[in-house]
Order: structure tokens, then C-alpha cells, then sequence
């Protein structure tokens, strides 16, 4: 998601989400102030309470939106391919979706919204890898026990700063898991 252009006009919720997410993964959780918002994307504050008629509100908004757009999507992407793991990394990769769970896994440290989001999201994960597994003839204890070990391994990877040596390393381990 690229950084909105300064606009003279109101901007749409989906406008003020975005680009919450990218300052977000830019600035830090402290930078997610109306203010910063607004400065960062080019308009009045105004804007802002116009579609958002409180922080909280926004904040929900914004998490509802991260796991709408990124984490559903690509889980659904990914799912229906002929390779399921393979796209599903390939996916992450190309739409740099670890430095959005960085920021918001940092944000959940202090804000209540960040965690449950990060826990629903968790959770959701888990579910797609046990039923990708499990679609690739493990049985489903075993398959859940994978799956929740890509689970905790992707969260520790995604401070890598290589991405390519990153996604390489989970794709062997995705393969590994895969093999009965």
C-alpha cells in the first residue's frame, strides 16, 4: 500500500486505513495519533471525525481492515492454488505482510484492540494451516501440531530483515511439514 497523495478533498475510511497501517509499520505505535494521521496523510484532522467518531472506533477499524484485506485474503489466495504453501509464501512475500503483524504485534503490547487482533488472527492462521495440511493427507492432530509450529515460527521470522533468506527457510520448512 503506498502512501496516499496529499489531496485538497476529503479523504474515505478505507483512504484513513491504509495509510494507518503504513505509518504504523513506518513510525511505530506512537505515531498513531489523529494529528500524525492526518499530517502524514495530507489533510485536516477534520477528516479523520468525519469517518472515525473516536480513536477506539478507528483503531477497531483499522485491525478489522489489516485482517480483512491482508490476512483473509491471502489465506484464501493461497488456499486455492495448485500449491498452497508455495503461493502462501509467495504472497506474504510480495505484499510484505510481516511489517504490519511487527507493528501491530508491538502495538498489542500496550493496546488491548492490537492484542485481541493479533489473537483473532493467530487463531485464524492456525485454522488455515491445519486445513492446508490436512488437505495434504496428514491427519488432522498431526496436521494442527504443524500447523502450530509454522505458527509460532513465522511470528519469530518476521524480524529477518533478509526476506529472501526468510521466505527460503519457511518454504523448506512448510515442505518438511508437509511430508507425512
Amino acid at each position: 500500500m503506498a502512501r496516499p497523495k496529499k489531496r485538497q478533498s476529503t479523504l474515505s475510511p478505507e483512504d484513513w486505513l491504509n495509510g494507518g497501517l503504513e505509518l504504523l509499520a513506518k513510525a511505530g505505535p506512537s505515531a498513531m495519533t489523529v494529528a500524525q494521521l492526518a499530517r502524514y496523510l495530507g489533510v485536516t484532522r477534520g477528516s479523520f471525525y468525519w469517518h472515525f467518531k473516536t480513536v477506539p472506533q478507528y483503531q477497531e477499524a483499522l485491525f478489522n481492515h489489516w485482517h480483512a484485506k491482508l490476512i483473509r485474503v491471502v489465506a484464501g489466495d493461497a488456499k486455492t492454488a495448485a500449491s498452497p504453501m508455495e503461493e502462501l509464501l509467495r504472497l506474504i512475500a510480495s505484499r510484505d505482510l510481516p511489517k504490519y503483524d511487527h507493528a501491530i504485534r508491538s502495538w498489542a503490547k500496550t493496546n488491548p484492540l492490537a492484542a485481541k487482533a493479533i489473537d483473532q488472527s493467530d487463531k485464524f492462521r492456525l485454522a488455515r494451516l491445519t486445513e492446508i495440511f490436512n488437505a495434504g493427507g496428514l491427519n488432522l492432530e498431526e496436521a494442527r501440531k504443524r500447523a502450530q509450529a509454522i505458527v509460532w515460527l513465522a511470528k519469530g521470522a518476521q524480524d529477518e530483515k533478509n526476506l529472501g533468506w526468510r521466505n527460503e527457510v519457511l518454504l523448506d520448512l512448510f515442505t518438511i511439514a508437509m511430508k507425512a
